[in-house]
């Protein structure tokens, strides 16, 4: 969650940026700033959901002992033992 904050949070400052900068007319013509503006709110998403997929993966392995060798090399394993 707070990598999707730090991606919002960023892609509004790269928006008011590029408005002081450019000017609000040229923001609809330069189409570089929309692609930079949605890149960082998905970088922010993306991490986010990693982040989520690597907690999933531990509650997995605590389900799941008989996988010792797999959950082993993840790191709530190897914090566990």
């Amino acid at each position: 969650m707070f990598y999707l904050l730090i991606g919002f949070a960023a892609a509004a400052l790269f928006g008011i940026g590029a408005a002081g900068i450019y000017g609000s007319d040229a923001l609809l013509t330069q189409v570089w700033v929309d692609h930079v503006f949605w890149a960082l709110i998905f970088a922010g998403a993306a991490l986010a959901a990693l982040e989520n997929a690597s907690g999933l993966w531990c509650r997995l392995c605590q389900r799941l002992s008989g996988v010792v060798t797999l959950c082993q090399r993840t790191p709530c394993g190897q914090a566990a033992g």
